[in-house]
């Protein structure tokens, strides 16, 4: 009997190890929609010049404000004026937030020196295991040197969570486009 216990009790702790390490593996996974979606303004600007530059930088903080979202996969390409970031965030935050069903959160660019808002556009979308993934871009959006901007949330009655998508002094990397990415902007 005493070996039975003990051995149910190490199959136990294994199996809630084995648990805890596969909710840590699902929670950094940020390997969806890291690409550029091919729009209209990256498309005009690719066909003008196709050394468009795209910049990038990872983001302060992992989590939002609340808690309710992650971005990452930054990119800004200038020449097009459009920014496009991906969110992901648990379903559970819709109901946190006030979110009726059905109904879905908008995003928003926000320019912490002027409070000007852009609207964003989802772009594409996709739900894996507890999450859901947006892929979000914000058009005729320029960013402004010495000037921070936050990426809010926005459902039910108003914001619900914010993070810092450009900090005033945060340096940009420039990134080479993709070969698929290079494609669909040639219209491949």
């Amino acid at each position: 009997m005493k070996k039975a216990l003990k051995i149910f009790v190490i199959a136990a702790v294994g199996l809630f190890n084995a648990l805890i390490l596969f909710r840590i593996f699902v929670t950094f996974n940020k390997s969806e929609f890291k690409s550029l979606v091919p729009t209209d303004g990256l498309r005009a600007a690719y066909s003008e010049d196709a050394d468009i530059t795209v910049l990038s930088h990872k983001f302060l903080s992992d989590l939002s404000a609340n808690r309710y979202f992650t971005a990452y996969a930054f990119h800004y390409a200038p020449a097009a004026r459009e920014i496009q970031v991906t969110v992901r965030l648990n379903r559970g935050a819709y109901a946190k937030a006030g979110v009726p069903e059905g109904e879905e959160f908008s995003f928003i660019l926000r320019n912490s020196a002027t409070e000007e808002q852009t609207r964003g556009v989802i772009l594409a979308q996709k739900d894996w295991m507890m999450y859901r993934f947006f892929r979000v871009g914000f058009e005729n959006a320029v960013l402004e040197d010495g000037v921070s901007y936050g990426l809010v949330l926005e459902g039910g009655d108003g914001a619900a969570d914010e993070i810092i998508l450009h900090h005033k002094d945060q340096e940009y990397g420039e990134r080479t486009l993709t070969k698929g990415e290079a494609n669909a902007l040639a219209g491949e």
